[in-house]
């Protein structure tokens, strides 16, 4: 169903509003990390054609068959009362409304709370005709238990100073440093329309409640935002997870991550699970990956490490480390200013520095004590 209505939405996603369908793989192991269950209330605000709820309605599904035991009557009652009363989506794209109410029909419902909207704008939301008293009273801050989403972003999409002042986001400050922390000056400035959707999609969160979002990797380690890294060390950052760039090719050439935090300050020894997932199942052109044997034999096994780590993530990871599930200091991570998992998955280099300083017969040295030794 997700590939039909990629078809069917085809080449009107042309990335001028940053609107680039999400591979399957990238929704399913976002929706694995942060594992909606069905007491959760949820919401994607920049919900494209639906993929990610519909993903998410899966997750429940499957936990709703684990409470019932298998029986099927009750788990397609639950799954009616949690689609039209936890499941909710905005989009201001009126094809991108009628194409996710269309597809979370045909799986059983959860069309009732899809408006058509700003996300962004909460406080127009009243005014909208019709439907803007039940969205300003069905979406509002703090209420969500679960966030899940990929927003617009690219360069061309700016939100302007005066909006991000009318609804306060601290986002659209313009950040400066001071005595080696970023302070908020309260002078407003043109900003990615990306980093508003992530501020926006965490005020949408409860104390305690789960976000995954893809976000441009430029904004989890360059250092020209240095001052967004510092802002997102007040939540726990949960985990990172690796977008391989083709991706969102031909599209766009955005090298991306899922981050997926809790809204809760960080305890100080909290480690954040990494995913270096280089492969999503398909090529650049969109056509089948497969594994490939020692021997360079072909096989029908298909190449996609983010459905091995989505797999993982919800097994609570495997017996030992691997690139596809590790874990890293948010205290270091923060220190460095560094968010992404392919900076932090450090075996293969390891392991290669290991076996050369044993066939050399070497000790291994860190740099810091050569220098404290003088």
């Amino acid at each position: 169903v997700a590939q039909a209505f990629q078809v069917i939405r085809g080449k009107a996603y042309k990335g001028e509003e940053g609107q680039y369908f999400t591979p399957q793989s990238v929704v399913r192991v976002a929706t694995a990390a942060v594992n909606p269950q069905p007491q959760d209330r949820v919401i994607d605000p920049a919900c494209g054609s639906g993929s990610f709820l519909a993903t998410t309605m899966g997750n429940v599904v499957e936990e709703l068959r684990i409470l019932y035991k298998g029986n099927e009557d009750k788990v397609h009652a639950a799954k009616r009362d949690w689609c039209t009363k936890q499941l909710f989506a905005i989009d201001k794209d009126a094809v991108s409304v009628r194409l996710s109410k269309a597809y979370l029909s045909m799986l059983g419902d959860g069309s009732t709370h899809v408006f058509k909207a700003d996300s962004i704008r909460p406080k127009k939301f009243q005014a909208y005709e019709g439907w803007g008293a039940a969205l300003a009273a069905s979406i509002q801050d703090g209420t969500f238990d679960v966030v899940v989403t990929n927003p617009p972003f690219g360069t061309k999409l700016k939100v302007p100073p005066e909006v991000g002042r009318h609804e306060g986001y601290e986002l659209s400050q313009e950040w400066k440093k001071k005595d080696g922390k970023w302070i908020a000056t309260g002078d407003y400035a043109e900003r990615d329309l990306g980093l508003i959707f992530l501020e926006r999609s965490i005020r949408l969160l409860r104390k305690g409640g789960r976000m995954a979002i893809v976000l441009p990797d430029t904004y989890l380690f360059s250092d020209s935002y240095g001052w967004l890294v510092q802002w997102l060390s007040q939540f726990t950052i949960t985990h990172s997870i690796n977008v391989p760039i083709e991706a969102f090719e031909p599209h766009c050439r955005a090298k991306t991550s899922v981050l997926v935090l809790k809204k809760e300050k960080p305890k100080a020894d909290h480690r954040i699970i990494g995913s270096y997932c280089e492969t999503f199942g398909e090529d650049k052109h969109g056509r089948a990956r497969f594994k490939f044997e020692d021997s360079g034999q072909q096989t029908n096994l298909r190449d996609d490490e983010m459905e091995e780590a989505a797999i993982l993530l919800k097994a609570g990871g495997g017996k030992t480390d691997s690139k596809l599930f590790f874990r890293f200091s948010q205290a270091e991570a923060i220190k460095r200013k560094v968010l992404v998992a392919s900076y932090w998955w450090r075996k293969p280099y390891e392991d290669a520095l290991k076996k050369f300083a044993t066939i050399n017969n070497c000790e291994l040295v860190a740099i810091g004590n050569l220098i404290e030794s003088g």
